[in-house]
């Protein structure tokens, strides 16, 4: 009987620390660096049975003990007691002595905390990476010290920073990467366009969007070029086409065609695409545009559903839920023939989307994520890591050498309705706005932001102070994507405050 319980004692201490609940919240403020400096755990069950396993380093076995400290007491012992054995090795020209598989970055190891923000000065470095099992590693050049250090945080890789110049990574090929900065030139599109959903209204959102000073708030950041570029004419063809449960397709087809020319030529003229929508069935055509430049672009879709449906699995026929499953070319194969839809070729790879803000997903779209491994932060998810490593992990995930255009199409809906109460199809428990803006400024950060859509504010839906709330955090989130400083501008070329005579 002892026999089996100490069995017992110790399959249930094995997979406690291996499958800890996230339901643990008092523990989740801790994060731990895989910084590879095993230690050996002492544990007791309540009848005697003593127990001893390694652990990856002391801050992993301060989590575990955190979150099993109701059940079971973990303590560190000596590492004879695990059998650790740490060989020390010399840093080639550094003169000290090291554990192996050490950091440079030292202070994620004594604080166990990340590096939360990165300026993408270009700083070439170069990160040496070890393999999972630790006896092999990789050299990879990086933007700067600040950027392997929030790799290696992030990704929880062992990194160690090689100065610049050494053969390991060459300088040839770090020279060679392209230099990101934001665009100080911005083209802004109208699409009041509707038909993708049931609702009256979405179609004045462009009007009522620079009626509240759209021009004037982007033309306040400073040195951004702002060039208006009117509305996408939204008139409806002669002859509607019948899909089954795909309502006014024709239309849908005719207004994003023409959206797709605009953007492409407003990219070609230097100039971050903004497309005020409309509904989001318009991301067909601004995603469709800016692929046709940039072939290598990742899109953010933030958004409080998924919009992966097809005609199959809409529930509702509306066009505004199915832009996505249109525009990837791994579910080309899930549709029927769409009359008027030969201008638009499925190109765009699942591999470079990523969610933001998911919390109203239907059965079959959950599906494809889960199919196609898609990086998706739902809001449950955002709760547990906050949006700035939310975001961080979905652009490291689709582009990890920093080096690709970015295209956010932004659903005013992804926003708690309590910030955006003017949209067709509101959902409680959604993001702050201080979170989308922190969200937009990060990516704006990167350089590399080429397009941005707003989409599905809808005017007609709510009493004046509800159509201001709305219009105003749309607003908000486009600054923000543009360059606005919550911290303020101090005046260029002014290095002192006005000085007044007395007389």
């Amino acid at each position: 009987m002892s026999e089996l319980l100490h069995r017992n004692v110790i399959i249930l201490f094995i997979l406690l620390c291996c499958l800890i609940p996230s339901s643990f919240q008092e523990c989740s403020n801790i994060f731990c660096s895989n910084v590879f400096d095993e230690v050996c755990g002492f544990a007791r069950s309540v009848d005697g049975t003593r127990l001893f396993k390694k652990f990856h380093n002391y801050c992993h076995l301060q989590k575990i003990k955190c979150k099993l400290k109701s059940i079971i007491d973990i303590n560190q012992v000596p590492d004879k007691f695990c059998n650790i054995r740490k060989k020390t090795r010399y840093i080639s020209g550094s003169g000290r002595r090291v554990h192996d598989f050490s950091i440079v970055g030292a202070h994620q190891a004594c604080n166990h905390t990340c590096p939360t923000f990165c300026v993408d000065t270009y700083e070439p470095a170069c990160a040496q990476i070890w393999k999972g099992n630790m006896d092999s590693y990789d050299y990879r050049p990086m933007i700067n010290h600040c950027h392997i250090d929030l790799f290696s945080c992030a990704l929880g890789v062992n990194v160690t920073i090689q100065p610049l110049g050494f053969h390991l990574c060459p300088t040839q090929n770090m020279s060679q990467r392209r230099k990101w900065e934001p665009l100080k030139k911005v083209g802004i599109i109208g699409v009041p366009f509707e038909k993708g959903q049931k609702k009256y209204g979405v179609s004045v959102a462009p009007a009522a969007i620079r009626a509240a000073g759209l021009i004037e708030h982007l033309n306040s950041i400073v040195g951004l070029d702002v060039k208006d570029y009117g509305d996408i004419d939204t008139s409806a063809p002669d002859a509607e086409v019948n899909v089954h449960n795909m309502a006014h397709l024709s239309q849908v087809s005719s207004c994003n065609k023409k959206l797709s020319a605009r953007v492409s030529q407003v990219l070609k003229d230097g100039r971050v695409a903004v497309t005020i929508g409309g509904d989001h069935s318009v991301g067909v055509g601004t995603v469709d545009g800016h692929f046709n430049v940039n072939e290598d672009m990742i899109l953010i879709w933030v958004d409080a559903h998924a919009d992966i449906n097809t005609n199959k699995t809409s529930g509702s026929g509306s066009v505004h839920g199915m832009p996505v499953a249109l525009l990837v070319k791994e579910l080309s194969d899930y549709w029927p023939y769409l009359p008027t839809m030969d201008w638009q070729v499925p190109k765009f790879s699942i591999k470079n989307l990523g969610y933001v803000g998911l919390r109203s997903v239907d059965e079959y779209e959950r599906l494809a994520i889960e199919k196609y491994n898609v990086p998706t932060f739902a809001m449950e998810d955002i709760d547990e890591h906050g949006i700035r490593k939310s975001i961080n992990h979905i652009l490291q995930v689709l582009d990890p050498e920093m080096n690709k255009p970015i295209h956010v199409s932004f659903d005013i809906d992804s926003l708690d309705a309590l910030e955006a109460p003017s949209t067709g199809t509101p959902v409680r428990g959604g993001l702050s706005l201080r979170e989308a803006i922190n969200l937009m400024e990060i990516i704006h950060s990167t350089g590399r932001l080429r397009a941005v859509d707003l989409v599905e504010i809808n005017p007609a839906l709510g009493d004046e102070s509800d159509r201001k709330r709305t219009i105003e955090a749309g607003l908000c989130v486009l600054k923000a994507s543009l360059g606005f400083s919550r911290r303020g501008t101090a005046p260029r070329g002014v290095l002192d405050l006005p000085v007044q005579t007395h007389h």
